[in-house]
């Protein structure tokens, strides 16, 4: 079974994600038979403000995006599927059933991650989150 995951946010804990993703892949296949795969990645940098992203329905390669990062370049580089997405765009034209929301955590008010939740949850899609401060404020809603 495929699923299609966004990843919202990629620091530390979205990357290492992806680096046990890459090494685990054939053992999910072969013995869950799940085939998770990475439709899009969306950072957004404190240096110039912009996002920065990746995406492609057929799934991003992730020794491609790894190795991207570790050369110091943006999400934004990866051949021929980068861009300047925000988080929103992707997750309301993406085919993701699985977000993955790990952006900095809001300790005022949780935004913009509850807005990610939110919408992705409104559209079906399935929310795993890292980020706290959307349920300090506003797990009920969610």
């Amino acid at each position: 079974m495929r699923v299609n995951a966004l990843l919202i946010g990629f620091g530390n804990i979205s990357r290492g994600f992806v680096a046990v993703l890459a090494s685990k892949r054939d053992r999910l296949r072969q013995e869950l038979g799940i085939d998770i795969s990475i439709v899009g990645v969306v950072a957004g940098t404190r240096r110039d403000g912009k996002y920065h992203s990746a995406a492609s329905a057929d799934g991003l390669d992730l020794e491609v995006l790894l190795r991207i990062i570790e050369q110091g370049s943006s999400v934004s580089a990866y051949p021929s599927a980068g861009g300047n997405d925000s988080a929103l765009d992707l997750i309301k034209r993406s085919d993701a059933q699985l977000i993955l929301e790990a952006t900095p955590t809001n300790l005022r008010n949780g935004e913009p991650a509850f807005t990610y939740m939110k919408t992705a949850l409104g559209l079906g899609m399935h929310v795993v989150t890292a980020n706290k401060g959307p349920l300090v404020f506003s797990l009920r809603e969610l």
